[in-house]
């Protein structure tokens, strides 16, 4: 399809915004060094590829009229944003809480057996060492770690820390299984909005 000039302006436009934001998202998202949204910047990499595609196949075989091509754009925003990062990062953010809750869950188990069984705490800090990178997510790793090294320093249960660490660790699991997945909540806002406006949009062009 051979584009009106207004329509290029507007083809262009969209995909050079498009491309700058989603590069900006990829650079602060690798900055962020978040092991719960490590995945995002790739799956906005991924965006960016098929919502250009998208729109250029679309535009290539579609005979559109200005308020058609505007929606169309609109639409193809929406569904390259759901397809690769909404509905892949909700299953990778829930992997990530699953598993988070899990490490949490076993450390809270761990600390509590040193009620019994002190030796376990040997147990503990191999455990500790082993899952810092993933809860390094959370602010709970500088709490075990004095927690640790003070039962290791005074070869006994610290009592006074052991509540604390308990309570916070309680506290850490409940937030991380109950918190939203979704990748970008205030988005679900944003673009059902952009939805409502277009479909009114398409209405307004046909009835008038």
């Amino acid at each position: 399809m051979a584009l009106t000039d207004a329509l290029q302006i507007i083809f262009y436009g969209i995909i050079a915004s498009h491309i700058i934001v989603s590069i900006i998202i990829i650079i602060i998202g690798y900055l962020k060094k978040n092991e719960r949204i490590k995945h995002l910047p790739i799956l906005f990499a991924i965006n960016a590829f098929v919502f250009v595609l998208l729109v250029s196949i679309g535009t290539y075989f579609i005979d559109f009229k200005l308020i058609d091509f505007v929606a169309f754009i609109g639409y193809s925003i929406i569904i390259s944003y759901v397809v690769t990062i909404e509905i892949p990062g909700y299953f990778l953010i829930s992997k990530y809480d699953s598993n988070l809750t899990d490490v949490l869950q076993n450390l809270r188990q761990k600390s509590i057996q040193l009620n019994y069984n002190f030796d376990s705490v040997i147990d503990l800090r191999t455990y500790f060492n082993e899952n810092k990178n993933t809860l390094s997510s959370i602010t709970i790793n500088e709490l075990l770690d004095s927690f640790i090294k003070r039962c290791e320093t005074i070869k006994n249960l610290d009592k006074s820390l052991y509540e604390i660490t308990i309570k916070e660790l309680g506290e850490h699991i409940q937030s991380t299984s109950s918190r939203s997945k979704h990748p970008f909540p205030k988005l679900i806002e944003i673009f059902s909005l952009a939805g409502i406006s277009f479909l009114l949009g398409q209405l307004l062009n046909y009835v008038f």
